[in-house]
């Protein structure tokens, strides 16, 4: 994977490189992209990659382009989430990525609170609160962990042997997307090789898992209503539509997740590993 220079406004305010995959999303496109371009903190690039939309949705990306430096678009054919958001990275600039669907927003201070928090803890990972967004209402999805900051020890034993599974079918400790957290360049330059840049589901769980198994410290944000993920619930949203693909991925995601087990000696751990792809198969088969 390409890695560029890192560039900084000061110490104390990184550049954050947010990376945006686009497809067909006009109706939801505008409040996304004004969520982000009027956040409290101001040193971030906004990576725009187009995915082959056939809708409105790159004119709008380009009416905002051309009015804040700050956005970067890229076109590409339609070849599905995981090679947009490599094509995102491989242009970032930035010692931080967040990743954002093009459906979803952020709250005021979403990166502020994220840059802050790694700031004063100096920790691997900051993941952000979420919430449900449906019609407008905002409906906060818990986590089943407290908030703040864990170290190597007490992030061992009380995050990432439950990391998957918290007993429950279906039910994670903590979210395995890609968005809604502060993650740093090098560990996602390091474990995009988990990633099937062809794979049309589950490539959030190839990235994120193996970055789960590297980091040492966390830091999970208090919720204060200005710096929440929103995450937009809809019925014709990529995860819900039909998906000929979706075995294909499944298999390649199992065996290149199996890999990153290997690589990283975490096999010890391998009956929370077996475990991991219940819910892609039962949606599979729903």
């Amino acid at each position: 994977m390409r890695i560029k220079r890192c560039i900084y406004m000061n110490d104390n305010e990184p550049l954050v490189s947010i990376i945006l995959p686009v497809y067909n999303v006009e109706k939801y496109l505008s409040e996304c992209l004004d969520s982000i371009c009027f956040q409290t903190y101001k040193n971030f690039e906004l990576i725009i990659v187009d995915d082959g939309s056939t809708d409105n949705s790159y004119k709008i990306c380009k009416k905002y382009a051309e009015k804040d430096s700050r956005l970067k678009i890229i076109q590409q054919k339609n070849s599905g989430p995981a090679k947009a958001v490599m094509s995102g990275f491989n242009v970032s600039r930035g010692k931080y990525i967040c990743f954002i669907d093009s459906d979803d927003a952020i709250e005021k201070n979403y990166l502020r609170d994220l840059i802050k928090a790694q700031i004063d803890f100096n920790v691997d990972l900051v993941i952000s609160q979420v919430c449900n967004y449906i019609h407008g209402n905002k409906i906060m999805n818990d986590l089943d962990v407290a908030d703040g900051y864990f170290a190597e020890e007490e992030y061992k034993d009380k995050i990432l042997s439950k990391i998957l599974s918290d007993g429950k079918f279906q039910s994670r400790l903590l979210p395995i997307s890609r968005w809604g957290k502060l993650i740093s360049r090098d560990l996602i330059a390091k474990n995009f090789k988990y990633v099937d840049e062809y794979s049309t589901y589950g490539e959030d769980l190839n990235l994120i898992l193996p970055i789960f198994l590297d980091i040492k410290s966390i830091y999970i944000l208090t919720n204060n209503q200005t710096n929440r993920y929103l995450y937009r619930i809809r019925a014709t949203s990529l995860i819900n539509a039909y998906d000929p693909n979706r075995w294909n991925s499944v298999k390649s995601g199992y065996k290149r997740l199996y890999l990153a087990f290997k690589d990283k000696n975490a096999l010890n751990i391998s009956n929370l590993f077996f475990s991991l792809y219940d819910p892609l198969i039962f949606s599979f088969m729903k």
